[in-house]
């Protein structure tokens, strides 16, 4: 045997990775764990690997763990079993250096054990309790931090031996024997197996041999021992495409005593085409499962209709679709999202698998099962039909990835076909399932039949005109304008706004203004940070921007609200909780109110001394928090924005702002790279806002209230074409100025061709709104100015003057200054007909990739 045996020669997953934490004891130390080699005099000595966390002083025992010790020591041990049980009766008293001691002999067992080496550490871990192992895991960590490896590697071969297939397969088939010892340990071992021993249990429940009896029954109190743990990987398996072990997963479903199991049998037992042994099953298990219910004897029970099964297996889909039907996660889990545990049945590997899946997932999931079921009863009960369209809709989703872009990567014609009923692709349908998702909070159920809506009566380049967007699905949208989510919400503007439609109808103005709103963006995360004492407001302001936040400091309730509705990019609102004009929990609820958008997380900044006096109004604020979400009680002390250090420079502990922002909003919100990627897509919302906004001035709406977003999104880049289109239908002398002043100073040829055109456009449509001085300034830089760019710019811009108010302009001469134009009043539109409006860029409205 080589000097130094790796443990990672075990090939166990999971536990030969230096490094790897065990999920129970926490972290573990960061190199491979080796066998020790052997000391001069023949002997091994465990210290010589182990990482001494603490001093190895031990504490004096006291008479209970004497006597446990001194009775351990007078029994004979010899083989690594009885080892490690002494180990673990010492621990459990707290005796560690004896149990380390005791520990030792085992690591020397295992590393004597040669070839034998992955059966005797199965058989370790088999041998004790799980719980036991656990603890003695952690008590010996502060002495040796390499011992909970050897007790990971103790449970990973006992649980890869306990899923071996084979094993738990003769295990099964020993069920049968005639030997009771033998089927005995049978029992045991797939006892032992639990949810990994279905399989073969399953295979023993198919059978109809009459040698089997025995082993049925067996087989079926073994499924009644794990109870409901079995129910989610046999409904997993039941709803998985493995149609030929379904009477077996019936039989075993039947088996577990869960009592709402039976709908699950439904589709099974009276669809039409089931092979018959399915069938059979199902129908017996219906049967038993009504005789139970009713008290009445088997025979005399029907089978129910199919529309008794459909609205059954319907309302158990609806009670799954409602909020109350999400999954209950960790409200504060360790690290990453929160997951919830399932079961699935990989069909290549025949063997159930554990998985951690979001909430919405593991919904999802169990959704399906019941959607799949409704359609092969052919169901065509209007609400059936838009919970199977929710199911199908929401599983793409899933299926396309991250939820805020997965719009963009599934193709229209799948999301067409998922929204496709028995009728067909009905646009009345498709609204029908949107109010139904917005009934079920499936917000991005709603987003992509509102995408679907407006691909449905936008006209195509091909296309004269489009179907008119039918009142009632109009009426939805408006209601959508002033949704709380942004996504949404600017979804049913943009579809307002490409539909077309009377430009006086109902709506329109809360349309112009959720894209104004929209248009705001800037891909930056903002804060507003309001607090009486401006000192302290600009610490907190510095504070926050060392996240990653760009702050604007207020001293008032009425400024903050004002600061927070100015951009969509407000993400984060720190207030001082006294904070007045009006007060801090004032302020929170006009946060809340419709039309202002989601909701940013708020952290009410408190001070010590807040509870002092009659008012307790730190304890007052908690109450009144407490009924608010993303809503938190923060402190303002240097730990809360910044690391700890001690005196030697140590980190002690990090930040605790991330962890906060976390739990009062999205887990991901700590992440910089999520947050990031969101101040993304609300730019990109923001550049189609501008497109949008521009078509709009083309069919003759007003947006003078557009000029200061254009001209704030000139700034940057990558909304600055966008910007200009707007400016260009934007009729008032700060959009001609802005124009102007962009082509002057624009280095860019292309651009600067954009801003001349947006500006020729705009005096086409209004005139020439420019003041007297800024005119005779444009003569004076053409006159005077020495770059020729400059000039030729100038030239071009005087150029767009009406014909019989343009100066003369020649070769600039000593002294020449051309006649000043005629100037129209602010508002004045030349009497010629409006240009046509142009056609709507599909591919400029699409979201860049």
């Amino acid at each position: 045997m080589p000097a130094a045996i790796m443990l990672s020669m075990l090939a166990l997953p999971g536990a030969s990775r230096g490094g790897q934490p065990c999920p129970n004891c926490g972290p573990v130390t960061t190199r491979p764990w080796t066998f020790p080699e052997r000391d001069h005099d023949g002997t091994r000595s465990v210290l010589v690997r182990s990482v001494l966390v603490r001093p190895a002083r031990p504490r004096p025992l006291d008479s209970l763990q004497q006597a446990v010790v001194e009775s351990l020591l007078a029994e004979r041990r010899t083989t690594a079993s009885e080892f490690l049980d002494a180990a673990i009766r010492a621990a459990d008293v707290e005796a560690d250096a004896a149990a380390l001691s005791w520990f030792q002999r085992v690591l020397d067992a295992v590393a004597d054990a040669g070839d034998d080496r992955p059966t005797l550490l199965a058989d370790l871990g088999d041998f004790a309790d799980q719980a036991a192992l656990l603890r003695l895991a952690r008590r010996l960590r502060p002495l040796d931090a390499d011992s909970p490896q050897l007790i990971d590697a103790m449970r990973e071969a006992a649980r890869q031996r306990r899923r071996d297939p084979a094993r738990l397969a003769q295990a099964a088939a020993d069920l049968a024997s005639v030997s009771a010892p033998v089927r005995q340990a049978a029992v045991d071992e797939l006892a032992r197996a639990r949810i990994d021993s279905l399989p073969s249990l399953v295979d023993l429940l198919q059978s109809t041999s009459p040698e089997k009896r025995v082993a049925r029954v067996l087989a079926r109190e073994l499924i009644s021992d794990m109870g409901t743990d079995a129910r989610q990987p046999l409904l997993a398996w039941l709803g998985s495409g493995d149609v030929d072990h379904w009477q077996g997963v019936i039989a075993a479903l039947e088996a577990t005593g869960s009592s709402d199991v039976a709908d699950f049998f439904l589709a099974p037992a009276l669809v039409p085409g089931t092979p018959p042994g399915v069938q059979r099953a199902g129908l017996a298990a219906l049967t038993r499962h009504t005789a139970r219910l009713t008290g009445e004897p088997d025979h005399t029970i029907q089978p129910p209709t199919g529309g008794v099964a459909i609205s059954i297996v319907a309302t158990r889909l609806d009670c799954i679709l409602s909020p109350q039907g999400m999954p209950h996660v960790p409200l504060h889990p360790t690290e990453g999202p929160p997951t919830v545990s399932r079961w699935r049945w990989n069909q290549q590997a025949l063997r159930l698998e554990p998985v951690e899946v979001s909430a919405r997932l593991a919904r999802s999931i169990d959704a399906a099962h019941l959607a799949r079921d409704l359609q092969a009863l052919d169901a065509r009960d209007p609400l059936a039909v838009r919970l199977v369209t929710l199911t199908r809709v929401e599983s793409l989703l899933l299926s396309a990835g991250e939820a805020e872009t997965a719009l963009e990567r599934i193709p229209a014609a799948r999301l067409a076909e998922a929204f496709t009923g028995p009728d067909g692709l009905d646009p009345g349908a498709v609204t029908d399932v949107l109010e139904e998702a917005l009934d079920r909070e499936m917000t991005e159920v709603a987003v992509a039949a509102v995408e679907l809506i407006e691909a449905m009566h936008t006209a195509a380049p091909d296309q004269a005109a489009a179907a008119a967007l039918p009142p009632a699905t109009r009426k939805t949208l408006v209601k959508l304008v002033d949704a709380p989510n942004e996504t949404l919400a600017f979804a049913a503007a943009r579809a307002l706004a490409l539909t077309g439609g009377d430009g006086l109808a109902k709506g329109n103005s809360r349309m112009v203004e959720r894209l104004l709103r929209a248009a705001t963006a800037r891909g930056v995360d903002r804060a507003v940070v309001a607090h009486p004492d401006l000192a302290v407001a600009n610490t907190l302001a510095a504070d926050a921007s060392r996240h990653g936040y760009r702050t604007t400091v207020v001293a008032s309730g009425h400024e903050a609200l004002r600061a927070a509705a100015s951009s969509v990019d407000t993400n984060l609102v720190l207030l001082g909780a006294r904070i007045a004009h009006p007060g801090a929990f004032e302020t929170l609820q006009g946060l809340r109110q419709p039309g202002r958008g989601e909701l940013p997380p708020v952290m009410i900044v408190v001070d010590p001394l807040d509870d002092l006096g009659r008012g307790r109004k730190l304890s007052t604020l908690i109450l009144q928090a407490r009924a608010h979400s993303c809503v938190g009680i923060v402190d303002r002390l240097p730990s809360f924005f910044e690391p700890t250090f001690d005196a030697a420079g140590t980190l002690l502990a990090p930040p605790r702002f991330p962890e906060e922002l976390a739990t009062i909003s999205q887990a991901e919100s700590a992440n910089p790279a999520w947050r990031q990627a969101r101040a993304w897509q609300r730019m990109e919302r923001g550049r189609q806002a501008l497109e949008i906004l521009a078509l709009l001035g083309h069919q003759g709406f007003d947006l003078s209230a557009g000029e200061e977003n254009a001209r704030l999104a000139i700034t940057t880049p990558s909304l600055l074409p966008a910007a200009l289109k707007l400016l260009a239908v934007v009729g008032r002398p700060g959009a001609q100025a802005t124009l102007v002043g962009q082509a002057l100073t624009e280095v860019d040829p292309q651009i600067r061709a954009l801003a001349l055109a947006a500006l020729r456009e705009n005096v086409e449509r209004f005139g020439m709104l420019l003041a007297q001085q800024e005119i005779d300034e444009l003569c004076r830089g053409y006159n005077a100015g020495s770059d020729a760019g400059l000039r030729e710019t100038a030239a071009t811009i005087l150029g767009f003057l009406p014909k019989r108010a343009s100066p003369a302009i020649g070769p600039p001469r000593p002294g020449f200054a051309p006649p000043s134009p005629v100037v129209h009043p602010a508002g004045f539109t030349r009497p010629r007909p409006s240009p046509k409006a142009p056609s709507v860029d599909a591919a400029a409205l699409q979201p860049t990739r």
